[in-house]
């Protein structure tokens, strides 16, 4: 298995956490009414005229998510109003972090999604993806 490591600039990090905080609450919000309603991804692809494919690749992150394809997949679960909020936050200057701006977004009732990190590995302003290929 080979392993690979590079370099993103804050920008880029920043814009990458994002994009990575809508997808999960996208994802989210299906599960939330897959388990409770039992919706399926077809389902929504019917409601928007598209195939079912188009919708895995959305949630799974194999294409570009745009503000309107974010609206249409809220809306096709049944979910509105979605709400878009920017707040400054400060970082640990001990770290020698700059001051960034924390996106916050929710849909309806599921409230504002949480800032954890999955893909990415944090070094003082500069941001290091790891991954794995075989």
């Amino acid at each position: 298995m080979q392993s690979f490591q590079f370099e993103i600039d804050e920008q880029s990090a920043c814009a990458a956490r994002f994009i990575s905080r809508v997808r999960r609450e996208l994802v989210d919000a299906f599960l939330t009414e897959k388990n409770e309603r039992g919706l399926t991804q077809n389902e929504i692809a019917e409601r928007l005229g598209v195939n079912a494919s188009m919708i895995s690749r959305q949630l799974s992150g194999e294409t570009n998510l745009t503000l309107r394809s974010v609206a249409e997949l809220a809306w096709a679960m049944g979910y509105g109003d979605i709400a878009f909020k920017l707040e400054k936050a400060e970082r640990d200057d001990r770290r020698n972090y700059a001051s960034a701006a924390t996106h916050v977004v929710s849909f309806g009732d599921l409230g504002a999604i949480g800032a954890e990190e999955t893909t990415t590995v944090s070094s003082g302003p500069t941001t290091f993806l790891q991954g794995h290929t075989e």
